[in-house]
């Protein structure tokens, strides 16, 4: 399903976020991958005292990019060491141009601190020495849809030549993630070419 829908769409990239896959040979992420189309991933690591070979096991977790042949991709790492997301981190080059993109999960079912917004802002801090424009995007589990949370105010402010783009909850638009309240948002770095590319 997912495969049809990135050609459908015409899709150059598409960020997933939770794919709760284990290791970069992956068969659900390849059978995701139309034909004509490449992933880079990132898995959650998996504790060495795991016992995977049970049925119970299930990894959890987990980013990719989906992207067309047309656009060349190029896995970097942020020089940081961050507890509190996970994230994946590529500098993209297309026929208009180059750009960063940054894909990140905080997941829902750790507590939310002080500290992830600390490293999410190094981590921006970090991708601003870009003079290229930088894309952030993913699904950061803040409760933005709640007025009165006291954590949504403290999502790092768009600076520094960034300027929010794109803010939405998804259970506006997909009635099965109302429990979630989840977050995806984008933030872009001002630049006075934008890319063609369709994600």
């Amino acid at each position: 399903m997912l495969c049809r829908a990135i050609t459908d769409e015409r899709l150059d990239v598409l960020v997933i976020s939770e794919t709760w896959h284990e290791r970069a040979d992956s068969v659900a992420l390849k059978r995701a991958v139309p034909y004509g189309y490449h992933y880079i991933e990132a898995a959650r690591p998996i504790p060495l005292d795991t016992d995977v070979n049970t049925v119970d096991f299930q990894n959890h977790g987990g980013l990719a990019f989906i992207y067309n042949n047309t656009v060349k991709f190029q896995k970097r790492f942020l020089d940081v060491s961050v507890t509190t997301f996970e994230s994946i981190y590529v500098y993209v080059s297309t026929t208009d141009g180059h750009f960063v993109l940054f894909g990140i999960y905080r997941p829902g079912s750790a507590p939310l601190t002080n500290i992830f917004f600390d490293e999410l802002s190094t981590a921006f801090e970090l991708l601003m020495t870009y003079s290229c424009p930088v894309i952030v995007c993913g699904d950061f589990n803040v409760h933005v849809d709640i007025t009165d949370d006291p954590h949504a105010v403290h999502l790092p402010q768009p600076r520094r030549g960034l300027s929010r783009i794109c803010v939405r909850c998804c259970h506006r638009q997909l009635p099965f993630c109302s429990i979630c309240h989840w977050l995806l948002a984008a933030f872009q770095r001002n630049s006075r070419k934008q890319s063609s590319v369709h994600g």
